[in-house]
């Protein structure tokens, strides 16, 4: 093979294939991943994170409702999308209405875009998404800075009733203050689906300014306008440069474990996640160990099945690292108290 006929070759490998990972820093940007579940009905009359991880549902003040799931309905190269399918509509959007899937980064995982530095990198978002009609979508990127304000830059992204992907280069941020850099909120992407004239009602940022709610979502159609709409997206990405590269895909394995920095579940229908140690003082002891640290001490949401014992937890005690409890005394101490179902949550 000639030099000339190799570098051709190299070339259509970078363009069409997986190059060198670890460029996406958007965590199960292809929907792998759904420890919460994978499909919630009735989505709409408070904001959370509900379906597939990372992905929060962000609304406020909207009558829409909203089936939310993981579905097999993807691109090729893809095996799930988040799907948004309107079960009540909202033809009338108040002023504060507003209706986003976000995403939240980590400061430290973002410090080598550099921004707020002459040094700052152009940085490039891309996506494939369709919707049963055409819709026009708002993407809105906002970033944190050590003085705490925001600064702000947003697209408008046509869809079609067939995937595509779309992308945009979000230019060198060398203004405002320096970046957040430490495991709090250092940056959200909201993914704009509805919203009303408090974010809509000035000129769209598409370049770096100072957070201006008006300028955020401006020319964003309204996809819960009919109960004949769905909304489907999935292989998100964000990396350093004016190109977008192809998807880098990860493992479940892996995306499953960076998924459980922020979430960590495990429902097991009535066995024990660990073994108790019964005390002198016939309390019992759980203790379980995380399998990745978590960006911060989380919140602990338990089940627990006395069996019998009518003992309940005591003192639950939470850090990065491991979660632990005690029961109160137990009045049968042959019976065998179980913690049956066990949510850790450090998300942003």
């Amino acid at each position: 093979m000639t030099k000339a006929a190799e570098l051709a070759k190299m070339g259509e490998v970078i363009t069409n294939d997986q190059i060198g990972g670890r460029r996406n820093i958007i965590i199960n940007g292809s929907q792998l991943v759904a420890q919460r579940a994978t499909s919630v009905a009735d989505v709409g009359g408070s904001q959370g994170y509900f379906c597939t991880d990372r992905f929060k549902s962000t609304l406020s003040g909207t009558a829409a409702r909203y089936t939310v799931s993981q579905d097999s309905d993807a691109p090729a190269g893809f095996s799930k999308a988040l799907k948004y399918d309107v079960t009540t509509a909202d033809t009338s959007v108040a002023a504060d209405e507003f209706h986003a899937i976000s995403y939240r980064a980590e400061g430290q995982d973002i410090s080598h875009f550099e921004w707020g530095t002459s040094d700052a990198k152009k940085c490039t978002f891309s996506f494939y998404a369709k919707a049963t009609t055409a819709q026009t979508v708002v993407v809105n990127f906002v970033r944190a800075t050590t003085s705490g304000t925001s600064r702000s830059v947003s697209k408008a992204f046509s869809i079609t009733t067939s995937y595509q992907r779309f992308t945009f280069t979000l230019p060198a941020d060398t203004g405002g203050d320096a970046q957040v850099e430490t495991n709090a909120e250092g940056f959200a992407i909201h993914i704009g689906l509805s919203m009303g004239s408090n974010f809509t009602s000035g000129t769209l940022n598409e370049t770096w300014q100072d957070f201006t709610n008006a300028n955020r979502f401006v020319g964003v159609g309204n996809l819960a306008s009919s109960t004949d709409n769905n909304f489907f997206i999935t292989g998100i990405q964000l990396e350093v440069g004016s190109q977008a590269t192809p998807f880098e895909h990860r493992s479940f394995g892996e995306e499953l474990n960076l998924a459980r920095r922020y979430l960590y579940k495990l429902d097991i229908a009535g066995d024990r996640i660990t073994s108790s140690v019964l005390r002198p003082d016939n309390k019992r002891l759980f203790q379980v160990f995380f399998p990745v640290q978590m960006r911060a001490d989380p919140t602990a949401t338990t089940t627990y099945d006395a069996d019998g014992s009518s003992a309940t937890l005591d003192s639950p005690s939470v850090s990065k690292e491991h979660f632990r409890a005690r029961t109160t005394a137990l009045s049968n101490t042959t019976q065998d108290p179980r913690l049956t179902a066990f949510s850790m949550d450090a998300e942003l």
